[in-house]
């Protein structure tokens, strides 16, 4: 089976690993902890959502040149308000 290769300049993504980068030369990778910064998305109280949840990861939309993320708000009764 064989991968393809992208071209990290022309196609956006998350991480690079060896598969991708053929050469370095004078660099160092580095991982760094993450910082915890609270929820990301945080219910909106006033319409009467309680709490938020997700099943998937963030995708990238290349014909809307965006990431998107799915995710389900419910209400008191764990439906949708």
């Amino acid at each position: 089976m064989s991968k393809s290769v992208i071209e990290p300049a022309n196609q956006r993504q998350l991480f690079l690993d060896d598969y991708v980068v053929w050469w370095t030369h004078g660099i160092q990778r580095s991982l760094h902890q993450p910082e915890r910064c609270g929820p990301v998305i945080r219910p909106d109280q006033a319409l009467g959502i309680n709490g938020t949840q997700t099943f998937s990861v963030p995708q990238w939309n290349s014909e809307r040149d965006l990431w998107e993320w799915w995710y389900w708000a419910h209400g008191p009764a764990g439906g949708s308000p």
